[in-house]
């Protein structure tokens, strides 16, 4: 129906609380997350194994200067973050749209020809360019 299955509202009514979330590469949305209630918190994981992952990551927060949150919402394109290319590449990821394929930067990187070669981790020394050129 339109207004959902009345049953199961009800159980996440009295089994969860609404509470700010943090989403990876936007940051914290207020009000679009679910937290287990007082009566429920007994059986959260949470609660009953401390973290191995306590900073920034486990929060949610994006590295400094990384636009991650500005591409996923649609504000920027990829190329616009000012880590982009450089130095944020493919094998040097330093948000979470660059980490995966399907990260919103990883993807434009792969469809944006002039961006296909990433700098070679080893350069040429001064004698393999000369070769090269003659």
């Amino acid at each position: 129906t339109p207004s959902g299955n009345g049953r199961a509202r009800q159980t996440l009514a009295e089994v969860f609380d609404i509470v700010d979330a943090d989403w990876r590469g936007i940051g914290t949305i207020p009000a679009s997350g679910y937290r287990l209630s007082a009566a429920y918190r007994h059986r959260d994981a949470r609660a009953l194994v401390s973290p191995s992952d306590t900073g920034r990551r486990r929060r949610g927060e994006m590295p400094p200067g990384c636009g991650c949150a500005k591409v996923v919402l649609g504000q920027i394109y990829p190329d616009q973050c000012p880590l982009y290319g450089n130095p944020c590449t493919p094998r040097r990821a330093i948000g979470p749209c660059m980490v995966s394929d399907e990260g919103a930067c990883r993807i434009w990187w792969s469809q944006t020809p002039k961006q296909q070669a990433e700098p070679s981790p080893n350069p040429p020394t001064p004698d393999e360019r000369a070769r090269a050129a003659s």
